[in-house]
């Protein structure tokens, strides 16, 4: 019972994070928190930034989350997300639900598994499309990283937001910007397809006692 209020207070502040954000829930399994942005709604670049405020906000509210059951101690977190094209459709009959699948799903996944507590770990793809429309994101090479299933890949970190890295702490949730509705801009040479998307993928990771 205590992990579960744990996971419950935990995941209804990430709730409420991605309802103001334009992200989508696309589930939770055990401590696995999943989440996409550019659907079902597509956006052209907008959903990158989406997810980088989302998994900002996130880790900044766990820097003062502690564990109800374990006074003095934090929970920590992994992120990873990776941009691009993803299969969506309604699955179930008796509890249907919207579903996103393919190998950009399973790549933020493993973004998430490869990475390090309180750090926020993303693909080339994301990197290239938040630095060049979004620059105000800052983030930093972790180089190739060997991930299993898939090969060698080269990743990065999201660090934070320009401005506000003084400080060895994120930005707080007002100070972040705030969600950028879809538009129809013209084109140009970062805009994705349409049903291209961003996957987040979260996992928490409760430290053990000596």
């Amino acid at each position: 019972m205590e992990v579960v209020a744990l996971l419950s207070g935990m995941f209804q502040k990430f709730d409420h994070i991605i309802s103001v954000h334009n992200g989508y829930k696309m589930e939770t399994i055990g401590d696995a928190y999943c989440v996409a942005s550019g659907v079902p709604n597509p956006s052209k670049t907008e959903h990158v930034s989406n997810i980088a405020t989302i998994a900002l906000l996130q880790r900044e509210f766990l820097y003062d989350f502690m564990i109800p059951h374990r006074p003095g101690q934090y929970l920590h977190c992994r992120w990873g997300f990776n941009t691009g094209p993803v299969f969506t459709g309604v699955v179930g009959i008796r509890a249907p639900r919207y579903s996103v699948f393919g190998p950009t799903v399973t790549i933020a996944a493993k973004m998430e598994n490869s990475g390090i507590p309180d750090k926020i770990q993303m693909t080339l793809k994301s990197h290239q499309m938040l630095s060049a429309r979004f620059p105000e994101f800052k983030c930093s090479s972790r180089g190739s990283v060997k991930i299993d299933g898939i090969g060698t890949l080269l990743t990065y970190w999201l660090d934070g937001v320009e401005d506000l890295l003084k400080s060895d702490r994120t930005p707080r949730e007002k100070e972040l910007p705030a969600a950028t509705s879809t538009s129809d801009e013209d084109p140009d040479p970062y805009t994705f397809p349409r049903e291209s998307s961003q996957v987040s993928s979260a996992n928490s990771v409760v430290p053990l006692i000596p």
